[in-house]
């Protein structure tokens, strides 16, 4: 662990700012993709995904999941808040997303101790920038409260370990911009999956891991950048 433990982040280098169209950020090296984009771009899974959208009902399925996943977002972000403060924790229910939120809330009322920062964007000159979901001390693992950087997801599904490498990259952008815009240096990631039933699914990355994750998202920042684009 880190000898001095935060509280709240320091001023950033420079502000991010997403695109209301979310196609990427304003940052103050100007106009800069998103990681998910740079990650989708270059997926190894991306020809299943193309084939799969070509399903007649691939959008309908994909907005019932983007809606999913905002609502259970919401309320793990309401309950980090409330816990912070002090205040009752909130307990929403919801007939068809209700139970990812089942999921995840015993798990956060196990682990969770301090909230640091919340949907903060990074950016970095080496052409990315994004909004990491959290930030904070919890207990899990080898490491009991650990500096962690957090990311929620949802699943209907059990996720493999094939199915995380993009999340896992996807973490490791959010170290190398959370290191370059706050100077900060998580000493964990935590991917957090939310199910319909049962506890959510929890893949841990140690700093060292975590550097790997790194690494390989820089690679694939370079390949992205050899792709043509349209602009």
């Amino acid at each position: 662990m880190t000898s001095l433990r935060l509280t709240e982040l320091p001023q950033p280098k420079g502000v991010a700012v997403r695109f209301a169209d979310k196609t990427g950020y304003m940052t103050p090296f100007g106009p800069t993709k998103g990681v998910t984009s740079i990650l989708g771009a270059t997926s190894t899974s991306k020809a299943r995904l193309e084939q799969w959208l070509k399903r007649p009902d691939a959008a309908a399925i994909s907005e019932a999941a983007k809606a999913r996943g905002t609502w259970t977002h919401e309320r793990i972000e309401e309950w980090l808040l409330a816990h912070k403060a002090g205040e009752p924790l909130p307990d929403k229910r919801h007939f068809a997303f209700g139970g990812y939120w089942r999921s995840m809330r015993p798990w956060l009322e196990q682990h969770w101790h301090q909230l640091v920062a919340l949907e903060q964007p990074i950016y970095h000159p080496s052409g990315f920038a994004g909004s990491f979901d959290a930030l904070g001390y919890c207990t899990y693992g080898a490491e009991p409260e650990a500096l962690t950087l957090l990311d929620w997801k949802t699943s209907k599904n059990k996720r493999d370990e094939a199915l995380v490498e993009d999340y896992r990259h996807q973490l490791g952008a959010y170290a190398k911009g959370l290191r370059y815009v706050y100077g900060v240096q998580p000493e964990r990631a935590l991917l957090v999956i939310a199910r319909p039933t049962g506890a959510p699914d929890i893949w841990e990355l140690s700093g060292e891991e975590l550097a790997e994750a790194t690494a390989a998202f820089e690679k694939r920042l370079q390949r992205f950048y050899t792709l043509p684009h349209d602009s």
